[in-house]
């Protein structure tokens, strides 16, 4: 009975300089992130910066991207930008038109509902 009274103990006695020693661990390693701070601190970007990084970064990667194609593949690299440019530009002219039209489709709606039906 004693032996095991004394187990206990000694598992209690470890139990309490394992807690002490994870405390310590902790305190130090907050104080440490506490002067990691203190000596760099955070440094805030505003959004355009940011983003003006991020592009400049990405033409770059791209630019060197192309700079290592063979020249046919720059060429069908070259070749796709213009036909997608064309695509692009055409589908922008065709909303232009689109939104024309139903403008003035609506304002001869306008005035054929203002002399034929409100005029009545």
């Amino acid at each position: 009975m004693t032996n095991n009274n004394n187990a206990n103990g000694n598992w209690k006695t470890r139990l309490e300089e394992l807690e002490e020693e994870i405390r310590k661990a902790t305190s130090s390693k907050q104080s440490s992130d506490q002067s990691t701070q203190d000596v760099y601190p955070y440094v805030e970007m505003d959004s355009e910066t940011y983003f003006a990084k991020r592009i400049t970064a990405w033409m770059e990667m791209t630019r060197d991207w192309f700079k290592a194609l063979s020249t046919p593949g720059k060429v069908i690299v070259g070749i796709s930008a213009v036909w997608l440019g064309f695509s692009l530009l055409n589908m922008v002219l065709h909303l232009i038109s689109t939104l024309l039209t139903v403008a003035i489709l609506g304002v001869l709606f306008y005035f054929a509902y203002n002399k034929l039906i409100v005029n009545k």
